[in-house]
């Protein structure tokens, strides 16, 4: 090594390669879109289904938005704290989907009430 020779200024010893920089990791989009997916098949079955069919649909939809949606929820939240050891993951990204994954889980949760409220009037109808 020469004085003219241009020093590595990132390590302590000039003749030590570079490790191979690794790509930023990303957090998974594919909860948050299949979150997005149970809650529009529930507003659909809430608004689309047939009457005569409705408890059935009901209880299908009933099933998409609060409990897929807290699963969902639970997977992301597991995958970002099993991958928030890792140097190169975009901890930051990973936040933000968290909290959209979370006021989807509420938005399921409002759905959800409408789906029981409708399935509580049919029952009540069958009832009558």
């Amino acid at each position: 090594m020469s004085w003219d020779e241009p020093v590595n200024s990132n390590s302590y010893f000039p003749d030590e390669v570079e490790s191979p920089s690794h790509d930023v990791e990303k957090p998974p989009i594919w909860p948050l879109i299949a979150q997005i997916t149970s809650i529009v098949l529930s507003i659909v079955i809430f608004f689309a289904s047939p009457i005569e069919l409705y408890l059935i649909l009901g209880l299908v939809g009933y099933l998409l938005t609060p409990f897929i949606n807290v699963a969902l929820l639970a997977t992301l939240r597991a995958i970002d704290l099993k991958k928030r050891s890792l140097s190169w993951y975009d901890r930051e990204l990973g936040k933000t989907y968290l909290k959209f994954s979370a006021w989807l889980t509420i938005s399921g949760f409002a759905v959800a009430v409408l789906v029981i409220w409708r399935i509580a009037r049919e029952i009540a109808q069958e009832l009558a």
